[in-house]
C-alpha cells in the first residue's frame, strides 16, 4: 500500500488561496504535518487556478521539495501543469493520472514515457467509469496492454483502486499476464 497526502489540493478552501498567494510556509506547514503523519508521498493539485495552474504547480513542487524530502504526485486535468512539475520534481515523481480517454491519454503518455514517473492508471475510458465486471476487465487489459505497448514498465505503473485494474498489473509484473482470463 502506497499512502499518499491528499491534502495539498486547490478545491480545498483552506489550500486555494496558500497557493494563489504562494505562502511558503503555510505550504511547507501543510505538506510537513503530511509527512509527519506518515505520507512519503503528496499530492499536488492546483487546478482550480486555471490559467495560473501550471506555474504553481512548479512553484509548490520547488518549495515542498526545498523544505521537505518527499516526493510528489502530480494531480491535474492540465498536460502542462503535470508538464511543469515533472520539469522541476527531485527524483521520481507520481503523475495521478493516465486512463483510456483519447485526449488525456494522447496528452500524458509522451510526459510518462520522457520523464518516467509513477504512474495512477485508472480504468476509465470515453464511457466514463465501466458499470460491468467484464466492461472493468476490458479497460484493464487495454491499459495494461496499451503502458506495456508504449514502453512504461508494469513496474512503473500503479493501477486505482479497481480490483479488476489491479489484477492484471501485477500479473503483467510478475511476467504472469494472461489476458484471456478474469481475475480469480
Amino acid at each position: 500500500m502506497v499512502l499518499i497526502g491528499e491534502l495539498i489540493n486547490s478545491t480545498r478552501k483552506q489550500v486555494d488561496p496558500i497557493l494563489r498567494s504562494r505562502d511558503e510556509a503555510a505550504l511547507v506547514e501543510l505538506a510537513r504535518r503530511q509527512v509527519e503523519a506518515g505520507a512519503p508521498i503528496l499530492e499536488v493539485n492546483c487546478a482550480t487556478l486555471l490559467e495560473d495552474e501550471a506555474r504553481c504547480m512548479a512553484w509548490a513542487v520547488r518549495t515542498i521539495q526545498g523544505a521537505l524530502e518527499a516526493r510528489i504526485s502530480l494531480d491535474s486535468p492540465n498536460p502542462e501543469a503535470i508538464r511543469r512539475g515533472l520539469e522541476v520534481h527531485r527524483g521520481r515523481a507520481m503523475v495521478n493520472a493516465i486512463n483510456l480517454e483519447r485526449d488525456r491519454w494522447q496528452r500524458l503518455l509522451p510526459l510518462i514515457q520522457e520523464y518516467r514517473p509513477e504512474v495512477v492508471a485508472t480504468c476509465i475510458d470515453e464511457g466514463g467509469m465501466p458499470r460491468t465486471a467484464e466492461r472493468k476487465r476490458e479497460l484493464a487489459v487495454r491499459l495494461v496492454e496499451g503502458l506495456l505497448e508504449a514502453g512504461v514498465p508494469a513496474v512503473q505503473a500503479l493501477l486505482g483502486q479497481d480490483p479488476y485494474c489491479r489484477h492484471y498489473l501485477r500479473a503483467a509484473r510478475e511476467g504472469r499476464l494472461d489476458l484471456s482470463r478474469p481475475p480469480v
